[in-house]
């Protein structure tokens, strides 16, 4: 998942980071630099997805015969 820090002022960008460490990080230098001026995108990186058969949210419900 990658974040994205936007200014609510005028839209500009503010950060591009990879954890939500860092974009806490990057929202606090935002909000002491310019109060109320921070908007936290979050958007999920595509790609393979590595889920495990054993992951019962992937379960396709048996049908027998």
């Amino acid at each position: 998942m990658s974040f994205t820090v936007k200014s609510v002022q005028n839209g500009t960008r503010a950060a591009d980071v990879d954890t939500a460490h860092d974009a806490a990080q990057a929202v606090t230098d935002l909000q002491q630099r310019r109060p109320g001026a921070v908007k936290v995108e979050i958007h999920e990186e595509e790609g393979p997805q590595s889920a495990s058969d054993d992951d019962p949210c992937e379960r396709k419900p048996q049908t027998g015969d």
